[in-house]
């Protein structure tokens, strides 16, 4: 799409809702999710849309919420594959999926660090109260930065923009 929204393109034309796209570090992947085969999975395509792929096929839990790497290498996603909804993460083909933060209760909103050292997520401590926890990429040192009141939710963290970042593909014009 041009800046002025015209020359708009649909990327995916599939049965169902597909929903949450992120850009690969290098603009020329996008990862998403949807429920297109009957089942919340995340996917991968190529910024013109063609190779889509499901990376979770095998799980048949949900995974959604999909968050690439700063390096391009993994896919933050959540999953309801253990026996909690937790943070994943994964190789960008689908493979190594590892549950990053072994949520107690349920963790959402998974966002990388813009170095990649770090996570930042939501987790409900209970009762439907959520707050923002970071820990290090591999789940590590954990650390509560948020402190709602009551069912207040915390949610949908974000590190900042990529896009201010002059080396990075989202920061060149």
């Amino acid at each position: 799409m041009n800046a002025s929204g015209t020359g708009q393109t649909n990327l995916t034309n599939a049965p169902g809702a597909d929903l949450n796209p992120g850009w690969s570090p290098d603009g020329t992947r996008l990862a998403f999710d949807s429920d297109r085969s009957g089942n919340k999975d995340v996917f991968t395509m190529n910024a013109n849309g063609t190779g889509q792929t499901n990376r979770t096929a095998s799980s048949l839990q949900l995974d959604a919420d999909p968050d690439w790497s700063p390096d391009g290498t993994k896919i933050l996603f959540v999953s309801a594959r253990g026996a909690r909804t937790s943070v994943w993460t994964m190789n960008t083909d689908g493979g190594g999926a590892v549950d990053t933060t072994q949520a107690s209760i349920y963790d959402a909103d998974p966002s990388w660090s813009p170095d990649g050292a770090h996570i930042v997520f939501s987790r409900d401590a209970g009762g439907q109260t959520f707050n923002l926890w970071t820990a290090r990429a591999d789940g590590t040192a954990k650390l509560r930065v948020t402190d709602a009141p009551g069912t207040q939710r915390n949610s949908f963290p974000d590190w900042g923009s990529r896009a201010a970042d002059p080396t990075s593909a989202a920061g060149r014009t």
